[in-house]
C-alpha cells in the first residue's frame, strides 16, 4: 500500500508544480484586441484628463482617434528598418517649458549624424569619405575577435 500512495503523492505533487509554473509564468496582460469600443471611449477620456492634469491640451476625440491609430498600427506588419538603439529609454512624461516652444531646434542626435550622409560626403567624424559606405560595420565590441569556436 505504501507503493502505490507514493505513486499518488508524485501524481499530485506533479500537478500542483504544474499549476504553480503557470501561474508565475503566466501572462495574464491584456491586448489591444480584447478592449471594445466602449472601453476605447472611456480610456480616450482617461488619457486626455491624465494629460489635461500634466499641462497637455487635448480633447478625448483626438485621445481616441490616436488609440485607433496605435491598434492599426498593431495589426500591420513590423515596420522594414530596424528601430534606434535607445528607443525604449525612458522618457519625462512631462516636457518642460523650453522643450515645449515651437521655435525649438530639434536636438542633436550623435546616432543620426553618420547616417544623414551615408552616402559619402563627409563622415560623422568630419575626414571626408573617399567611397560610399555600404554593409555595416561594428564600431565597438566587447570582446575581441577570435578564429577560436566559444
Amino acid at each position: 500500500m505504501n507503493a502505490e500512495f507514493n505513486w499518488w503523492l508524485l501524481i499530485v505533487g506533479l500537478g500542483i508544480g504544474a499549476g504553480l509554473v503557470w501561474l508565475v509564468l503566466a501572462d495574464v496582460r491584456r491586448r489591444e484586441d480584447e478592449v471594445g469600443k466602449a472601453e476605447r471611449q472611456f480610456e480616450a477620456s482617461w488619457i486626455a484628463e491624465t494629460l489635461r492634469g500634466w499641462g497637455r491640451k487635448i480633447d478625448p476625440e483626438t485621445a481616441e482617434q490616436v488609440l485607433e491609430l496605435h491598434q492599426l498600427y498593431l495589426s500591420s506588419l513590423p515596420p522594414d528598418e530596424a528601430p534606434l538603439e535607445g528607443v525604449d529609454e525612458v522618457r519625462d512624461p512631462v516636457p518642460s517649458e523650453a522643450a515645449t516652444g515651437s521655435n525649438q531646434a530639434p536636438a542633436f542626435d550623435e546616432r543620426r549624424a553618420g547616417e544623414q550622409s551615408a552616402g559619402g560626403g563627409v563622415e560623422s567624424s568630419g575626414r571626408e569619405r573617399s567611397q560610399p559606405v555600404t554593409g555595416t560595420s561594428p564600431t565597438w565590441s566587447a570582446t575581441a575577435p577570435s578564429a577560436k569556436r566559444r
